[in-house]
């Protein structure tokens, strides 16, 4: 097998070389038809499903994905140009959501210099609107709605909640997936380093 460290890294592959490389290797893969190990097999599979996957989903460094986000009200949600932004994915029955969008808002009242933007994946807009009052949820925090799930696929979006912290540029800083313990401290620290604070 191909060990995963002798693979070429993802951030600073494009589109282009990608699509070249899966195109070459899936070439090598049809003419290697006979006298070849298993071993030689599964190291190319290995390296076609790695360029598969690499396409799918963005990575830290690249550019957040071109799929709009549409808010509750209709309009399209733009990520702010020049500033930081925590773009969070979520559902409305998910507990460590709740708690991971609590953090980020104790953060923003703490500190500032972010925006929120929270993508609702699978739902409504009553049900998001519903849970949005219940938490009062206040400060500059702008909604989403994904309810097919197209938004969350094209982010490379796997748990509940994903968070991403995105700079001005658009381009992805930090990716949390799932909530646990150190989640408040850890998106503080990349915040801090965002912001050139150390």
């Amino acid at each position: 097998m191909v060990k995963s460290d002798a693979l070429p890294s993802p951030r600073y592959a494009n589109a282009g070389s990608l699509a070249r490389g899966s195109r070459t290797l899936q070439g090598l893969a049809r003419g290697w038809t006979r006298g070849h190990s298993n071993d030689e097999y599964q190291a190319v599979g290995s390296l076609l499903l790695y360029f598969a996957l690499a396409g799918a989903h963005p990575f830290i460094g690249d550019h957040v994905s071109e799929v709009p986000l549409v808010g509750l009200d209709g309009e399209a949600v733009v990520l702010p140009a020049n500033e930081t932004a925590a773009v969070v994915f979520f559902a409305t029955w998910c507990e460590p959501c709740h708690a991971a969008i609590a953090d980020l808002q104790a953060i923003h009242r703490a500190r500032g210099g972010f925006k929120i933007v929270l993508v609702g994946v699978g739902e409504d807009a009553t049900k998001v609107r519903d849970f949005l009052k219940q938490r009062n949820l206040t400060g500059r925090i702008r909604v989403a709605l994904d309810k097919t799930g197209a938004v969350a696929r094209a982010w490379g979006q796997d748990r509940f909640p994903t968070t991403f912290l995105v700079d001005g540029g658009q381009i992805i800083q930090h990716i949390n997936r799932g909530y646990g313990r150190g989640f408040r401290a850890r998106v503080e620290r990349w915040l801090r380093a965002m912001a050139g604070a150390g």
